[in-house]
């Protein structure tokens, strides 16, 4: 289906199915509010995984004073409130939480969307059968490789792509839709993206709902590396792009001119409270815990990545985000409007 097309199939079927959600929304819109459809929120920095390439491990931050239960809930019933659809439970690993399903279970009885990105470790009978009782509505399992021991070398955990694996069939066989989320590095790139499309496949053969690709990006461990060590260069996204085949491959930036678009399609609360565009971007916004989540809905639109930060993530060409670096990053610009992202 064509990018536009999907868009405003999307749109329309979120319409007919949430009206409410949608009226709301215009009239929040109408009173200044910067309104996502995706609220993340980051439940535990613990994880099983060492990865290479982890967003939040080069944080360093320690276990205590994390979002309790009750603040988690409240953040969830603010989202409600302020008609966010969709909650995305992060981490670390958030199957890590003796309390996730509680959570689930509350998004789900308020007519919220709730999904999690787990990396798959826990995702036994037991656990998936918890997860769909709770009203879970989508699995994300990060997968790097369709070679075991090359996932399990990024990802510093023996078995992890076997136990990853078989948690993608076992959400198929539950009826639970799963998103495989892949990252195209530049060794695949170089070598005729072998082992991406491999993944692919084996994605279709395991009865995942999709895959959605992504590009390597200068955060977390990955902030201090070179494009010549792991980014892709324009060549490398355009060799990329043409597995862009939607519904099922699905990715972040599937034109040079998509934006991106942290701060505006999605927010991320982090297990301290920290509000950032997204998990990639270190670049916060204030915290929950001092804010109200009506003030913080507030100041996205001035304070969200800048429009012109479009093809890749913003952390790989806008830095870290201080303020005279993101006003730098407007002077310059990267090409026209983009289109809307689809299937995110």
């Amino acid at each position: 289906m064509p990018l536009r097309a999907a868009e405003i199939y999307n749109g329309l079927n979120f319409t007919v199915r949430k009206p409410d959600f949608v009226l709301k929304r215009m009239m929040l819109n109408f009173m200044g509010y910067s309104l996502p459809r995706q609220l993340f929120i980051g439940v535990t920095y613990s994880c099983q995984c060492r990865c290479v390439h982890c967003n939040v491990s080069a944080f360093k931050q320690a276990k205590d004073n994390e979002l309790s239960a009750p603040e988690i809930k409240k953040i969830i019933g603010d989202a409600k409130r302020y008609r966010i659809p969709k909650i995305v439970f992060f981490g670390g690993e958030p199957l890590l939480r003796e309390d996730l399903a509680e959570f689930i279970s509350y998004a789900a009885s308020i007519r919220l969307e709730p999904s999690i990105f787990t990396n798959g470790i826990l995702l036994d009978d037991a656990m998936i059968g918890k997860l769909k009782k709770a009203g879970l509505a989508k699995c994300n399992v990060s997968l790097d490789s369709s070679r075991p021991e090359v996932h399990d070398r990024y990802r510093g955990y023996e078995g992890c792509f076997e136990k990853a694996a078989e948690g993608v069939r076992k959400l198929g066989k539950a009826g639970i839709r799963c998103t495989i989320w892949t990252i195209a590095s530049k060794e695949d790139a170089a070598n005729d993206l072998v082992d991406l499309k491999r993944l692919i496949e084996s994605a279709r053969g395991w009865g995942a709902h999709n895959v959605m690709v992504l590009f390597p990006m200068a955060a977390g461990n990955w902030e201090k590396k070179s494009e010549s060590e792991i980014l892709l260069s324009r060549e490398e996204r355009e060799k990329v792009r043409k597995l862009y085949d939607p519904p099922f491959v699905c990715m972040e930036f599937p034109r040079e001119d998509t934006r991106c678009v942290g701060g505006r399609r999605f927010i991320y609360i982090d297990p301290k409270g920290t509000v950032s565009p997204c998990p990639s971007i270190p670049n916060s916004l204030g915290n929950i815990r001092r804010e109200s989540f009506d003030g913080m809905l507030r100041n996205f639109r001035k304070d969200t990545v800048p429009k012109t930060c479009m093809g890749e993530c913003a952390m790989n060409k806008c830095g870290l985000f201080k303020k005279e670096e993101a006003e730098a990053c407007r002077d310059v610009g990267y090409g026209p409007k983009a289109p809307p992202r689809s299937y995110f």
